[in-house]
């Protein structure tokens, strides 16, 4: 478990992201953090993902990832209108689509359930 939060001074228990947003993680970091009745933003965060060496700038360079400046705002706004709102202020579109294999789309089997879609930098 992780929180995310927005405080004007520095948490000593917390990690500084940008601005005043801080993430801090275990059971004590986190306690301080819910008992401190100045910080109103936050959200918890259950999970997590991790890349290889130079993996997600290798994703990125390949256009697999969609970048935006980090913003507070669109943190701590209400999560059901996340998605809509990044896709208005940028350059993506939604789509809806049957599935990869209806498609035709470059994906490869890498066991017997799991599917990888190959990404090309082209």
């Amino acid at each position: 478990i992780s929180i995310i939060f927005r405080s004007s001074s520095a948490q000593s228990s917390a990690t500084l992201v940008f601005d005043d947003v801080y993430v801090a993680t275990g059971r004590d970091a986190i306690a301080t953090v819910l008992k401190d009745p100045r910080i109103t933003d936050l959200r918890v965060i259950s999970g997590k993902a991790q890349w290889l060496h130079d993996q997600l700038y290798g994703e990125v360079m390949a256009g697999a990832w969609y970048v935006i400046p980090a913003k507070a705002d669109l943190i701590f706004s209400d999560p059901k209108d996340l998605w809509a709102t990044l896709v208005k202020g940028g350059d993506l579109e939604e789509a809806r689509a049957g599935t990869a294999s209806e498609l035709n789309l470059p994906y490869r089997l890498l066991d017997g359930t799991n599917w990888q879609r190959r990404i090309s930098p082209n």
